[in-house]
């Protein structure tokens, strides 16, 4: 402290100097008039009389000499003016030559904390490094002055504690340094006042904290003119402000806040000198959100944190990276964070300039914060990023990405980079530090005001404005036409039925009877869905329709959207026409059947066709059937044979004279639960008094059926239970001619259509060598995924993106589940299908192969009359398999680089597998687009396998080599590939091993296109998306993305997928990819998707913002 208290005094006088000679000398001598000295009187009487009033009795003294001292000054002007115009020429002079040995660094300290960079004539300090310097010097000195009030006092002090304190010099410089920021060894009274009023207008304080702030403010400035009139303040002048007598019990106020006692804690000081000497450029707003962002975080009575409570505001995966920004923040190094030290640290990197960005990531780079970054710090800092980004290196990959990086940043060569070095590689990288994100900025971004909506706001905000744009029917012609269509067949269905019965009354005469009119609108309704839901699930038939080239006007892509449409539209009308009955049933049937027959009585004979249609109702034991003048008729119902008025002649039984039902007191008529749940009426249906008891089966088996085929059961692991309950259908249909007896002439046309498919399908199921094959590999890949290596039936021909029905006995003997085929049909002998598990179908099969190779690599025999041949390889494509009667377990090396073989293990018997399709999908029509991009999301990529290994296989077939120089060139490219004139290929994935499943192809694709160029290398592009990993502007990713970028463009590999496309971090921002594909204009852009449903929203509404076709794999 000796050492920098006496550089300090030798700086203090240059620098006084300085100020005197140069600030008042060259201002007086420039502007300095006797109206300047006239108001300079006036404003020491106005701040002699503004003193008298703030300082008690007691200081009056002072305030005395104050006066007397501000008076001298004013009277002694003239002659200072004289003597400043004779010398200031020769103190110029001398003040440069000072000023010079200061910069030189040829004074033995900087006036900082411990020694900061030192500097010679050849080497100038940059400005991020002057700003580093500042910091850490603010830094330091907090930890030494913490260490002086930790020595000096008790946890908890009182006044006389705190002036021992204050009168304590070395106590009195760290705290001046603190204020002095720039290292000027001097404080401007301007300046310096400013900012403690600044921190005195606290709005979040209660007034008497505010006033007693004010108050101090106040009282420090008066004592400071006392002692340094108009000049500016140095170390001494502040120890003898701050060491005055009453300034502690005025400090003590200030740190008491609320409390009733009149001891402070060591926290409580730090908290006050935080706060005073930071000169926060943070609005008061910015501050406020902040306190309530600590408050309503860790609790509003909690002043203080440690690194557990930090993390709930940094979102980490791995500790590193949130211990090291908790040391950034904790800046005087109690291993706690003050609500002071929280909002000074937000303020201080939270600004606009990227000096302060590049500090923040230097700091948490710099582990052991010694100023500089050594390649083993890097090193930590890759595998902290690592974690973060869920990637997974081996230790020699992470050694040479830290080389990497290192090497890049260390320009002289000196084994550690500093700070300027490190600022330097950050801008060579354009757009890098322009869009690096520290984390702290989205603290102080205020949240979006809430706009109260109007009501009609809220109705056009429920109801999507892409449905009335001009594009979206542009893009969706067919689809939208059909639905159209199927809306107003439904509609002219539900108005004939509406017309029909408009006659058709109550038991009291009401006409129409809402009840039956709309039960049988909806009946007629279901009889033409339940046709159409059938139709659209046709598979043969649809890609019999897609191959003849008529999905440009049918939307066969969108069929199963459609089905679902449909049966949507059917549950609705089902349970609509269900409530309708069974109203009308307790209203007006139940009551008194026979009144209403004979009131209604016109339908009936229509829909029977026979002579009397009172004959067809079974009346219940005990019951007959009489008119007005049997003396039974007293044991009718009241009113049973009465007429309402206002009904029509025409439609009621025996123009008015009607019969009763008669039922003597032992029996009674039938109750509700025999007319909804028995036969024993033997009214309506197929069969007599069928119609009820099936209604109320086809209901719930429509309900079973909706219920199971939603997402949540579809998609969550339940795709059996979705299999399995659609097979009701077969059940619906048969109940469906027994509830409706006029359903055959509906069905007639559709179950043609239907029984010839199903006779194709079992032809070519029993067919020989057509429904039966054999699994010839089976290969265990990253995230459960197996694929599996087909034989391929005699005769199976198929497209690329084509999608198959699968059936491993082995797995289960009964369930049937759709896969795309992965492999090219120009591929001979073999099909391949990636299967991941999601269900206990799928992990059936994912499980038995991972089992087989656990068995057989510890030498146990598996199944008897099974071979299997184990071989451990990256990828299966080009690696020939013997048509022969076994099975082969094939496990993915890690490596990509080295291939290793297993030992083979033999079997007797092959793996069964059953096939049915192929099934078309709007992928298979790829050669008819003209621009084609392909965008695939985890295994959704299957078809585009496939596609790509069809394109890679033309080209292939195209190829020619010279036979005399090995030249090779391509013809006839254009013809090859039809209407396609470009592939854009976009993979995403979650996490990088997903990559393995098809890295082989495309690396076959990437060495074609770098071997032979031309016509490939314009065609096909590829882009990798990994989402795990953060954006390279990301600061918990910036070190891995650079270094993975740096070793990229040195070895023209990516390190995540081996591939020499470079793996992109994040999401595809999709506004930048469609606006440079479009740029391209390589004709008609179609886009075809496979994955995720959520995606397929937003590519949806993309292409229709930017004219592009879009069609969705859906299964």
């Amino acid at each position: 402290m000796e050492l920098i208290y006496e550089f300090s005094i030798e700086k203090q006088k240059v620098q006084k100097h300085v100020n005197k000679k140069t600030n008042l000398g060259q201002a007086y001598v420039n502007s300095v008039a006797h109206d300047d000295l006239d108001d300079s009187k006036e404003h020491a009487k106005h701040e002699d009389n503004a003193a008298k009033k703030r300082i008690n009795h007691k200081d009056q003294k002072k305030v005395n000499e104050m006066t007397n001292h501000r008076h001298a000054y004013v009277n002694s002007a003239y002659d200072d003016l004289d003597d400043i115009r004779e010398n200031i020429d020769s103190d110029v002079v001398d003040i440069q030559i000072r000023r010079g040995c200061l910069k030189s660094g040829k004074c033995k300290h900087d006036g900082g904390f411990g020694k900061l960079h030192e500097t010679s004539n050849d080497r100038k300090i940059s400005v991020i490094s002057q700003k580093a310097s500042l910091l850490k010097k603010r830094t330091e000195g907090l930890v030494v002055i913490r260490g002086i009030i930790e020595k000096s006092l008790s946890v908890n002090f009182k006044q006389a504690n705190l002036q021992a304190l204050l009168m304590d010099r070395d106590f009195t410089l760290v705290f001046f340094c603190l204020f002095d920021r720039l290292d000027l060894s001097t404080l401007d009274q301007t300046s310096w006042f400013g900012q403690l009023r600044h921190w005195a207008k606290d709005t979040s304080e209660n007034h008497t904290m505010a006033q007693n702030k004010l108050n101090l403010v106040e009282f420090i400035e008066a004592i400071t003119y006392n002692i340094c009139q108009e000049n500016s303040v140095t170390a001494d002048d502040f120890h003898e402000i701050i060491s005055t007598r009453f300034v502690a019990d005025k400090i003590l106020k200030v740190l008491k806040e609320d409390t009733n006692n009149d001891l402070i804690n060591v926290d409580r000081i730090m908290s006050f000198i935080l706060t005073t000497t930071h000169g926060s450029q943070l609005n008061d707003e910015s501050t406020e959100r902040l306190k309530k962002l600590f408050q309503k975080t860790f609790g509003i009575d909690k002043t203080e944190i440690d690194l557990k409570d930090f993390k709930k505001i940094i979102p980490c995966k791995d500790q590193f990276f949130s211990s090291r920004i908790f040391s950034i923040f904790d800046q005087d190094g109690s291993g706690q964070i003050s609500l002071a030290e929280f909002i000074e640290t937000v303020d201080t990197f939270s600004t606009k300039d990227d000096d302060f960005k590049i500090k923040f990531l230097f700091r948490i780079c710099d582990v052991d914060g010694d100023g500089a970054i050594k390649e083993n710090e890097f090193k930590q800092v890759i595998t902290a990023c690592m974690k973060e980004n869920g990637m997974d290196f081996e230790d020699e990959e992470v050694s040479k990405l830290a080389h990497g990086l290192f090497v890049d940043g260390d320009s002289d060569e000196s084994g550690e980079m500093t700070l300027d070095e490190f600022h330097e590689q950050l801008h060579s990288h354009e757009g890098l530090v322009e869009g690096l994100g520290i984390m702290i900025n989205k603290w102080l971004v205020p949240p979006k005001p809430v706009k109260e909506k109007s009501f009609l706001d809220k109705i056009c905000n429920c109801i999507p404005q892409r449905y009335f744009s001009k594009e979206y029917w542009q893009n969706n012609k067919s689809f939208l036409s059909t639905i159209c269509l199927i809306m107003l067949i439904n509609l002219a269905l539900i108005t004939e039925r509406a017309y029909y019965f408009r006659n058709f009354s109550t038991l009291n005469g009401f006409t129409p009877n809402p009840f039956y009119l709309i039960s049988r609108a909806c009946g007629r309704t279901l009889l033409f869905n339940s046709v159409l839901v059938v139709l659209l699930v046709l598979r043969n038939s649809i890609s019999l329709l897609r191959r003849i080239g008529l999905a440009s006007y049918l939307p066969l892509d969108n069929n199963i959207y459609l089905h679902k449409f449909v049966g949507v539209m059917m549950f609705l009308q089902a349970s609509l026409h269900t409530i309708m009955h069974l109203s009308n049933f307790a209203i007006n049937i139940q009551p008194n059947p026979v009144k209403f027959l004979q009131l209604t009585y016109k339908y009936w004979l229509e829909h029977y066709g026979v002579d009397d249609p009172l004959t067809l109702y079974s009346l219940p034991p005990g019951c007959k059937i009489v008119d007005s003048s049997s003396p039974d008729s007293e044991h009718c119902l009241p009113g049973s044979l009465e007429v309402p008025s206002g009904l029509n002649i025409d439609s009621i039984y025996n123009n008015g004279s009607f019969v009763c039902q008669s039922c003597d007191e032992k029996s009674s008529p039938w109750s509700y639960v025999d007319w909804i749940f028995t036969t024993k009426p033997q009214m309506f249906g197929l069969l007599a008094g069928s119609a009820n008891p099936t209604g109320v089966a086809l209901i719930c088996i429509l309900i079973i059926m909706f219920v199971c085929s939603l997402p949540f059961i579809r998609r969550r692991g339940h795709f059996e239970l979705f299999y399995f309950t659609h097979l009701l259908y077969n059940a619906y249909f048969v109940l469906l001619l027994l509830h409706a007896p006029n359903s055959k002439e509906w069905f007639a046309v559709v179950l043609t259509i239907w029984v010839a498919e199903n006779i194709y399908r079992l032809s070519k199921y029993f067919g020989p060598g057509r429904g039966k094959t054999v699994i010839k590999a089976g290969e265990i890949l990253p995230s459960r995924v197996t694929k599996l290596i087909i034989e391929r039936p005699h005769g199976f021909n198929f497209s690329p993106g084509d999608w198959v029905f699968v059936k491993i006995p082995a797995v289960a003997s009964n369930e049937w589940h759709p896969f795309t085929i992965s492999s090219a049909p120009e591929v001979a002998g073999q099909l391949t299908l990636h299967i991941r598990g999601v269900g206990g179908w799928t992990n059936g099969v994912y499980t038995l192969f991972k089992s087989e190779y656990e068995r057989l690599q510890m030498g146990e025999r598996i199944q008897a009359g099974l071979s299997k041949m184990v071989k451990c390889v990256d990828e299966f494509e080009g690696v020939e398999i013997s048509n022969n009667s076994r099975v082969e377990i094939v496990i993915p090396n890690r490596e990509l680089e080295i291939k290793k073989t297993g030992q083979p293990a033999h079997f007797d018997k092959p793996l069964e597998i059953n096939i049915d399709g192929p099934f078309g999908s709007p992928s298979s029509n790829i050669y008819q687009a003209e621009h084609a991009v392909l965008i695939g999301t985890g295994i959704g990529v299957t078809p585009f396998a496939s596609i790509l290994q069809s394109i890679m296989q033309r080209y292939q077939a195209i190829k020619k080599c010279c036979p005399n120089c090995s030249h090779r060139w391509t013809s006839g490219m254009e013809d090859s590939m039809s209407k396609l004139k470009k592939v854009d290929f976009f993979w995403i994935n979650r996490d990088q091993k997903s990559f393995e499943w098809f890295v082989n192809l495309l690396s076959q694709l990437e060495t074609e296109q770098a071997e032979l160029g031309g016509a490939l290398s314009r065609f096909l592009d590829m882009h990798m998306y990994v989402t795990s990993a953060l954006q390279r502007t990301d600061m918990k990713a910036v070190a891995l993305q650079l270094a993975l970028d740096i070793l990229h463009k040195r070895e023209d590999r990516d390190l995540i997928t081996g591939l020499k496309a470079r793996t992109n971090a994040g999401r595809p921002n999709w506004n930048k990819v469609f606006t440079k594909l479009k740029e391209e204009k390589r004709g008609q852009i179609t886009v075809f998707y496979c994955g995720n449903p959520m995606l397929a929203k937003t590519l949806r509404l993309k292409c229709e913002e930017f004219g592009f076709q879009f069609r969705k794999e859906t299964f």
